[in-house]
């Protein structure tokens, strides 16, 4: 029981400087008061540091909406992150 206790500490503890890395400023525009993450492949449990970038709120609502998403999208890849952009993602639902 101990040892789950300090592996669950450990994970959370790591996921936390994660955190605290990945969220210093936005990737984009570099604002670093209110930063959020944003999972690459959209895939809420694939948390590997690879998976993760620091939004500001506002690109981070530009890219999950439809009229922004490829620009943004081209934003990101200017910035080195292999983005797979799913067209159907594009148009209003």
């Amino acid at each position: 029981m101990e040892q789950t206790k300090a592996q669950n500490y450990k994970k959370r503890y790591h996921v936390g400087i994660t955190y605290k890395q990945l969220t210093k400023e936005c990737i984009i525009c570099g604002f670093n008061k209110v930063v959020g993450l944003h999972h690459i492949d959209e895939n809420r449990k694939n948390n590997n540091s690879n998976n993760l970038i620091g939004l500001c709120p506002n690109h981070h609502q530009m890219y999950h909406n439809y009229r922004y998403r490829e620009e943004i999208t081209n934003l990101l890849r200017n910035r080195g992150y292999k983005i797979e952009l799913n067209k159907d993602l594009l148009r209003p639902v």
